[in-house]
């Protein structure tokens, strides 16, 4: 079975599980596997070990540039109708 990970993934599911089991301390797991503490946290709240989608960003992003795209739109429409 192939796992495919989030781009910037610098964990593995097997490596969060560990994260989420271990009983050392944030800043131990971080040192022993070149992560960042933050990682390691960010690990220890989840109840799953799996990437989450990012598609609800790209969605978000695309909504706010389209907004942005039709407000200037719209400013210079009024601009040259006031002409």
């Amino acid at each position: 079975m192939t796992i495919q990970l989030h781009a910037n993934a610098t964990t593995t599911p097997k490596t969060r599980r560990y994260i989420q089991q271990s009983k050392k301390t944030d800043k131990a797991l971080a040192k022993e596997l070149g992560i960042s503490i933050d990682t390691v946290r960010r690990w220890r709240k989840r109840d799953d070990v799996h990437d989450r989608s990012h598609d609800i960003v790209k969605i978000r992003f695309v909504r706010r540039l389209l907004n942005r795209l039709n407000r200037t739109y719209h400013r210079r429409n009024n601009k040259d109708q006031s002409k």
